[in-house]
């Protein structure tokens, strides 16, 4: 079964694979087919010389291309032996992903509302008020607007749709650019995704005294953690970002020990009073 995979994935997945082919190339230069040029003392030579100058988290995103592509070769028959066996992916680190203060993203969205920038201060809302990914939002369609439920209906990772919530703000600026935009116009960002991008690391010099360091993604873990800091469940969060594991949603999320206390006293307090609930008298 083909896998359904971003863009950005099959590209990196693709330049990691061209990679091994010139490594085999430069290494047997007189071999000409796939199944005597790549085996698995090759294979182990070009990981060992990669992870001298990868980290964990790219040597495992380069070796879950090369199994795909190991694996591809093997079904089309130019492998006779499984190499895949051969590739271990490294131990990556689980490390809390840094969020940005609730109060320092509202003088973020201030500060665009006084620069009058209609769509980046649509982006902005879609990004945190939405949590986005930044190429759902460069892929964005006019069509995809459900006026009705004020949400939008977006593409995700693997070609999965989700219905999205929109912010009131965020509706307002998706219906006004829209009333606006010409008819050859297919979405409110026509720009590249690293244009996009760049407008979102600027805003940090909108409010220079924070010293922020602002990305698209950095928003979305931002959103999260405020969204579960405020009592919302992690089932409902996962639902919002559109991840297809719970434990992803996890790793979006941040509480301090404050919140840790907060939910933990919340927790105790409801089971006590589930014990001091008087019983209904037998009638």
């Amino acid at each position: 079964m083909q896998r359904q995979r971003s863009a950005h994935t099959e590209r990196s997945y693709l330049f990691h694979a061209r990679i091994l082919i010139e490594h085999a190339a430069l290494a047997r230069p007189r071999t000409r087919t796939i199944n005597t040029l790549i085996d698995a003392s090759l294979l182990r030579d070009h990981i060992r010389e990669c992870s001298t100058t990868l980290g964990a988290s790219s040597q495992a995103q380069k070796v879950s291309a090369l199994r795909g592509f190991l694996e591809f070769l093997q079904r089309r028959g130019h492998l006779r032996e499984d190499l895949t066996r051969h590739l271990e992916r490294p131990r990556v680190p689980k490390t809390l992903m840094k969020i940005v203060d609730e109060d320092c993203l509202l003088a973020v969205r201030d500060a665009l509302i006084e620069k009058n920038d209609v769509r980046q201060q649509l982006l902005f809302e879609l990004l945190y008020g939405s949590g986005l990914r930044i190429s759902e939002v460069h892929d964005l369609k006019w069509a995809e607007l459900r006026s009705a439920e004020q949400s939008l209906e977006v593409l995700g990772k693997g070609r999965k749709r989700r219905v999205v919530p929109l912010t009131p703000e965020a509706f307002r600026l998706f219906a006004a650019l829209r009333s606006t935009a010409s008819k050859t116009s297919a979405g409110p960002f026509p720009e590249d995704v690293r244009t996009l991008r760049r407008w979102v690391e600027r805003w940090a010099t909108l409010i220079p005294e924070n010293d922020l360091k602002l990305h698209p993604h950095r928003l979305r873990h931002s959103l999260a953690s405020h969204l579960l800091q405020r009592g919302s469940k992690l089932p409902e969060i996962q639902r919002l970002l559109g991840h297809t594991r719970l434990s992803t949603t996890e790793r979006y999320t941040h509480l301090d020990l404050n919140d840790l206390i907060r939910v933990y006293e919340s927790s105790f307090e409801q089971k006590r009073g589930a014990k001091k609930a008087p019983k209904k008298a037998k009638t």
